[in-house]
């Protein structure tokens, strides 16, 4: 992940995150759409869970630049995700229903450059959460 990606995810990421609740709804819905059986890893109202997923976005992204904060943090929403059976194959479902809800909620704003940017942060972050995980 290079300085423009973490310039470009926090930018967008900003306009993205003005938009909640939609933000977090899209993202379950999508992720729901492509993969209804994950629906059963998610106790509780989904509302309040996509509250909670863009506010962890924003923590997460918020220290991006810092690895020393930002691999700990992760590593540790990795693990806690392997606790409620969240397995290192649901991550790449996960990032395409980001990347497709991020897509829809911010239109032209969301470009090429844009969606490179966010794949590289996602796949670090998944990187990270998957060595929590033990598939």
């Amino acid at each position: 992940m290079t300085p423009r990606d973490i310039e470009l995810v926090k930018a967008t990421f900003e306009r993205a995150a003005a938009m909640r609740p939609s933000l977090g709804e899209r993202l379950y819905a999508k992720l729901f759409e492509s993969q209804p059986e994950l629906a059963q890893l998610f106790r509780g109202d989904t509302a309040h869970q996509a509250h909670t997923v863009v506010d962890m976005l924003d923590t997460i992204i918020g220290c991006l630049e810092v690895q020393d904060r930002v691999v700990p943090l992760v590593f540790e929403l990795g693990r806690r995700h392997c606790s409620y059976g969240v397995r290192s194959g649901h991550y790449q479902v996960f990032g395409d229903a980001l990347l497709g809800a991020l897509q829809e909620e911010l239109g032209a704003d969301f470009g090429a450059e844009e969606r490179a940017a966010w794949q590289s942060a996602y796949r670090f972050m998944a990187e990270i959460m998957g060595e929590a995980t033990l598939d």
